[in-house]
């Protein structure tokens, strides 16, 4: 028997129900799906409950009635239609990740070709380290369907907001689905920006010292509170510069 979603929580429920609908329309402006092609799920805060998209829907002519509501256990709890195929994946990521609370699905197409030679994407590109990690990780090939799948991505995104799947597309994760979108997005960028690059000859990375140089430089400007002179950035940088 289905359980009820409370009343408290409804509207938790159809705000993300909402952004849903407003990201599967953006997933396609942007051309990184085709057809009925790609998943998107949220959580819903304050609950164990998320709400993904159904299975065989074109995603940028969804409603909120589309939408299927389940709980981390796996069960329905509202929603007339089937998930998408890719539910036992995404409980395996939501359940073994607990910083992930938004998951974006794409099928776009360079990251499908670096997928097929089974390359990560190298810290060649500063933008790589920024949002995604120290590299764009290959989750290992699995079944669709499949909780096999599910466990390589959780591998893949151990120290990575996205991950390329192997003969599959990209898994993008991060806290709202705003910001799964936007790396989803750059996923593909990277790929194209790299895999063209390599057309022309032979691309460097950035040593380890440069990465954490990166990383470093991030954490520094995140705890910078206020900017009413160079001075500050440079006083609050100089923190984090290493000898």
């Amino acid at each position: 028997m289905r359980k009820l979603v409370r009343k408290e929580k409804k509207k938790n429920v159809l705000a993300i129900k909402e952004e849903v609908v407003r990201v599967g329309k953006l997933i396609h402006e942007h051309t990184l799906v085709s057809g009925t092609g790609g998943t998107l799920a949220s959580r819903v805060p304050d609950s164990e409950l998320f709400v993904i998209t159904p299975s065989g829907f074109n995603k940028s002519r969804l409603s909120p009635e589309h939408l299927v509501v389940m709980d981390l256990k796996g069960d329905v709890i509202e929603g007339k239609h089937k998930p998408s195929i890719e539910t036992s994946a995404f409980l395996v990521v939501f359940n073994q990740l607990s910083r992930v609370k938004a998951i974006v699905h794409t099928h776009s197409s360079m990251a499908i070709a670096a997928g097929l030679l089974r390359i990560e994407i190298p810290p060649a590109i500063v933008k790589t380290i920024i949002e995604i990690g120290s590299k764009i990780p290959l989750a290992k090939y699995a079944c669709p369907g499949t909780k096999q799948l599910g466990e390589n991505l959780v591998e893949a995104l151990k120290d990575a907001n996205a991950a390329l799947m192997e003969r599959h597309g990209v898994l993008a994760v991060g806290p709202d689905l705003e910001s799964a979108l936007n790396r989803a997005i750059i996923v593909e960028e990277l790929c194209t920006q790299y895999l063209t690059a390599k057309l022309f000859g032979e691309v460097t990375n950035l040593s380890k010292e440069e990465v954490q140089e990166v990383y470093d430089v991030i954490r520094a400007w995140g705890e910078l509170k206020k900017f009413k002179s160079i001075r500050d950035w440079e006083e609050t940088l100089s923190k984090y510069r290493r000898g």
